[in-house]
């Protein structure tokens, strides 16, 4: 099921193929719009010439351009969501170091490959609901950084410090890649190779302090 088959902000669920498809062709051509011509120029009338379908089948399914962007961005948001998740099944990491490397790498591939996910988040044209749908991704990302820790073996069960570091590294992460990919479209290299420093320092100070409390209980 496409996320606009399922989503509320969809005022008529697309149910044939065909509709899904031109729902697809909608969502496709907004995004296009985003990364040519950015927010501003994304009006439901050029949308509607870009995709090749009337206005009134625009209104059909969405009732107005922030909902598009809202389902564009659930989109992204997903596929961050998905990534973590194949991470964490991934052949075993040798060192933390590895780890922060891989994570730093995948998701600035992510903000690569999807230049229509930086137009949507570089520019915040984002509606209240997807802002507290982005600060629930972040939640979402550092627990899997928090599960992929725990499963490595570089870092124990039940430290709530650990888990809150987890949720800071994502935000510092974000808020690099953000810089670099202002930036350059391509991500400056860089800040993203500083970004990897902060986030390696960081992460191994964590697992320092934890695995220094857990060996002080056991003592």
């Amino acid at each position: 099921m496409s996320p606009a088959a399922a989503d509320p902000r969809v005022r008529r669920q697309p149910q044939q193929a065909r509709s899904r498809l031109r729902v697809g062709r909608i969502l496709d051509a907004a995004e296009d719009l985003l990364v040519s011509q950015g927010y501003d120029a994304l009006t439901i009338r050029q949308l509607a010439a870009s995709a090749g379908v009337p206005t009134g089948t625009i209104y059909q399914f969405f009732p107005d351009k922030q909902a598009i962007v809202d389902v564009l961005a659930e989109r992204y948001l997903t596929l961050f969501s998905d990534t973590m998740a194949a991470l964490e099944v991934r052949e075993p990491f040798g060192s933390p170091e590895e780890l922060v490397e891989v994570l730093v790498d995948t998701f600035a591939d992510l903000y690569r490959r999807h230049p229509g996910y930086r137009a949507l988040w570089l520019g915040r044209h984002l509606s209240p609901e997807l802002l507290r749908a982005d600060e629930q991704n972040n939640d979402d990302l550092a627990e899997g950084l928090w599960r992929l820790l725990l499963a490595h073996g570089f870092a124990g069960e039940g430290d709530r410090d650990l888990q809150i570091g987890c949720r800071v590294a994502v935000l510092i992460a974000d808020a690099l890649l953000r810089a670099a990919f202002r930036a350059s479209p391509d991500g400056d290299p860089d800040v993203i190779a500083h970004a990897k420093l902060v986030e390696n320092s960081y992460v191994a100070n964590l697992l320092h302090r934890q695995n220094g409390a857990v060996g002080g209980r056991t003592q």
